[in-house]
């Protein structure tokens, strides 16, 4: 299966080096839940935004390389949005609504499924405790708070929370101390052990891969 998404999927805030990524994480959660064969791709960027480039192939753009061209896959958990949100106060650009967000995550996961996959969807974590300003911002956290809203009322695909997973329960809109990297947006190596004790193995039953480590896409590093 891959993991898609930015630098919270690529293990940006994790112990370098040790296998604390998410995908990490996830890929023993499988095997311990009795899917031994599962190997989770890390295809995470980066900076990657959903709807737009200017920090490398938005992720609609890389989707075909680095996901429906993973040969063998069979599943896709598809989390991103973070960055369109936040970074557009950095830049000088327009924040995109949060039914952009959404719309460009449910066409990801159309692709996805119309190759063969089964995708499945991921909240945007919390980065209200972000040690740069313009991401903590009232109308970034209405955004992504729709978002998730959108995100986790719609049927057509399975979804995991990651939002909830991480985030602060006095202060939704952070991140829990005990889980933050110390950057306010990345999940540290707990919080990674978290996103992934979210996701439900039994959504990937049918994973039947040869054993091995967790590997990272060839574009998404």
């Amino acid at each position: 299966m891959v993991a898609y998404g930015d630098s919270i999927t690529r293990g940006d805030g994790t112990p370098a080096d040790r296998e604390q990524r998410y995908p990490d994480h996830l890929q023993r959660r499988l095997h311990a839940a009795g899917a031994g064969g599962a190997v989770v791709l890390n295809a995470g960027l980066g900076a990657n935004r959903l709807l737009r480039t200017g920090l490398g192939p938005s992720m609609g753009e890389r989707f075909g390389r680095d996901v429906l061209g993973v040969a063998e896959a069979t599943h896709v958990i598809i989390m991103g949005g973070a960055n369109d949100i936040a970074l557009p106060g950095l830049l000088g650009e327009r924040p995109p609504a949060a039914d952009e967000i959404t719309g460009g995550l449910l066409a990801l996961a159309s692709r996805a499924r119309q190759h063969g996959f089964r995708p499945v969807l991921g909240t945007i974590t919390p980065f209200g405790g972000s040690t740069l300003a313009p991401f903590r911002t009232e109308g970034n956290e209405r955004i992504r708070q729709e978002a998730n809203h959108a995100i986790r009322s719609q049927r057509d695909w399975p979804v995991v929370d990651f939002a909830a997973a991480v985030a602060d329960p006095d202060d939704p809109a952070r991140l829990a101390a005990a889980y933050d990297s110390g950057d306010g947006v990345h999940p540290g190596g707990a919080g990674a052990r978290a996103l992934a004790d979210a996701v439900d193995p039994a959504l990937f039953a049918r994973i039947r891969r040869p054993a091995g480590s967790c590997a990272t896409a060839p574009g998404a590093s």
